[in-house]
């Protein structure tokens, strides 16, 4: 049994090992294969914008993620830095022109969507209805802008920034009660978009004074007393992040997202704090799309000057 197992055993070596100057030459390249390995380490190496050399997986790395548009790389935060850098660096009086631009844009922008949106909402179009909404709208959107683009660049903490849009929101709750006063206006309320005064959380707490709210509601229109509109206001004003519409570096200068999300808000916040749908709905979306038109924003081609100036 020996002798045919060492036959069978040579016969599994030659047919299986690699020849001896094979093996020779996979331990010991030859002069002009190094050669051509170190030329083409050579052939693989770049100069990035800074000036240090890269290799050849760097390269393929570079070329992987690309480098046509770098303000877009995920985790690319150097245009940002730099805009905020040069945003802070802008004296006081700039900042204020800007501010006050923002202001008058949106006061042209306010009325003209609130128009719109009463159109589609509002088919009949009651002049005071659009009167009131554009005017709600201009007060809300220069109040959520002043403060966003003052703390843009310098806000560490957002805790501060939203009691102020929450004390705001409820001076521009008493301002939408006073000329809904002023117009004499009774808001529609459509008994389709929402549940009655009486099924919100609100209603739960303060049930006496809901009573007569609930009638007018059955019979379509509302006059609320100034604490709901209050109420109403500051909390829809507390829980967006606002800043983040009105501040320069957002990705898009108008959010078609941001305006849905906005409305929706608006809507869903009638359940907690009851407010007439689907105005609330409404009057959300023409406040969101006004911040984010009349609010100053850095273009594609800037962001890329800002981009390749910090790389």
């Amino acid at each position: 049994l020996y002798v045919p197992y060492r036959i069978l055993r040579v016969i599994v070596k030659a047919s299986t090992d690699a020849p001896a100057e094979y093996r020779q030459t996979a331990n010991h390249p030859s002069p002009q294969a190094s050669r051509e390995a170190v030329d083409e380490s050579v052939k693989l190496e770049e100069v990035n914008p800074g000036g240090a050399p890269m290799r050849g997986a760097d390269v393929h790395r570079a070329a992987f993620h690309g480098t046509g548009a770098p303000w877009r790389r995920r985790g690319h935060t150097g245009w940002r830095q730099a805009a905020h850098a040069e945003l802070l660096a802008r004296p006081v009086r700039d900042r204020a022109s800007s501010l006050i631009g923002s202001m008058l844009a949106a006061g042209v922008v306010a009325p003209v969507a609130s128009l719109l949106a009463c159109m589609v909402f509002a088919p009949d179009l009651p002049v005071e209805l659009v009167l009131w909404t554009g005017t709600v709208a201009t007060l809300a959107s220069w109040a959520l802008m002043v403060p966003g683009q003052l703390a843009e660049a310098r806000m560490e903490d957002h805790a501060p920034l939203r009691f102020m849009q929450l004390l705001l929101g409820a001076v521009v709750g008493l301002a939408a009660w006073a000329v809904a006063q002023s117009l004499y206006l009774d808001i529609p309320a459509s008994h389709d978009f929402s549940p009655g005064p009486g099924d919100s959380l609100s209603a739960q707490l303060f049930s006496q004074r809901y009573d007569s709210l609930q009638q007018a509601y059955r019979a379509g229109s509302v006059q609320m007393p100034p604490a709901m509109y209050a109420a109403y206001f500051a909390f829809f004003f507390l829980v967006l992040r606002w800043w983040r519409l009105s501040e320069s570096t957002r990705s898009t200068r108008v959010s078609l997202w941001l305006t849905a999300w906005t409305a929706f808000i608006g809507w869903a916040m009638t359940f907690f704090w009851w407010f007439p749908q689907p105005i609330g709905l409404m009057l959300a979306a023409v406040i969101a799309f006004t911040v984010q038109l009349s609010s100053p924003w850095l273009s594609p081609s800037r962001r890329r000057e800002l981009a390749q100036r910090a790389a």
